[in-house]
Order: structure tokens, then C-alpha cells, then sequence
């Protein structure tokens, strides 16, 4: 099982001209953060049960680009996307980006873990008592 999704923390809204990078502000999402736990912890629930286990996990970052603050909500609006971005954070990246010909970043940590699934204790005794059985 791959489990990935962004890490629960706020994304980075920036706006990049040329090697420039000013930052606009932090793009908080709480309902998000709060899925995010609850899946860790249903997913240590499956590892502490013995049904998973976990073989290996990597921090990675997803930056996305946009021309505009408008194209990123449509992006938004494609996606499903129903959080609320706050609109004191959207008149921040327009008046940046108003001042420049630069292009909106939305900076996301994410982490991807895969898991192994493991065969409960009971199957595996009763996989070795059958005949001819030579999986181990």
C-alpha cells in the first residue's frame, strides 16, 4: 500500500520573478491537517495490529505554478478543491504580483510511505500445515 499526502503544515505562497522570490504568506488549511492525522493514526492502528508493515517513507516538495492568483483558483475549482483560501492571502499575491511579471508558487510538503501487507499469525501456521505446502 503507497500512502501519500501533503505533510500537516501551512503550503508557502510566493511569487517568483526571475531569480526573485518574495513571500506572500503562509496558505493555512486545518481541516486538511486534521484528515492528515487521522489517517496517520488509522494507519499506525494497521502497523500496531500487524497488518502492515511499514518498509519505507520519503519527504518530498510540490511546487506548483501559476501565471495568476485567478488561474490558481480555477485550478483550485478543477481539482474539487472545496478549502478556504483566506482572502486577505489572495489581495497580498495580486498586489505582488501587480508589481512584477512574475508568476504565483504554491510551495507543499508532502511525504509518500509504503507499506507491506503482512500475513496475520494464524495464516501463516495454517499455510505451513498444508500437504505439499513449500511457501514459507
Amino acid at each position: 500500500m503507497l500512502d501519500i499526502h501533503p505533510e500537516p503544515e501551512d503550503a508557502s505562497v510566493e511569487v517568483r520573478h526571475g531569480q526573485r522570490l518574495t513571500f506572500v504568506g503562509p496558505y493555512q488549511r486545518p481541516v486538511i491537517y486534521q484528515n492528515i492525522h487521522a489517517a496517520r493514526a488509522a494507519l499506525t492502528a494497521m502497523v500496531d495490529a500487524g497488518l502492515f508493515a511499514r518498509e519505507r517513507s520519503i519527504a518530498f516538495e510540490v511546487l506548483y505554478h501559476f501565471d495568476s492568483v485567478d488561474k490558481w483558483l480555477a485550478y483550485r475549482v478543477e481539482r474539487g478543491t472545496s478549502t478556504e483560501v483566506d482572502p486577505a492571502l489572495l489581495a497580498r499575491a495580486r498586489d505582488v504580483l501587480a508589481e512584477t511579471s512574475g508568476e504565483l508558487l504554491i510551495r507543499e510538503q508532502m511525504r509518500a510511505t509504503r507499506y507491506r501487507r503482512r500475513q496475520p499469525a494464524g495464516a501463516r501456521r495454517a499455510q505451513r500445515r498444508i500437504p505439499g505446502n513449500t511457501a514459507e
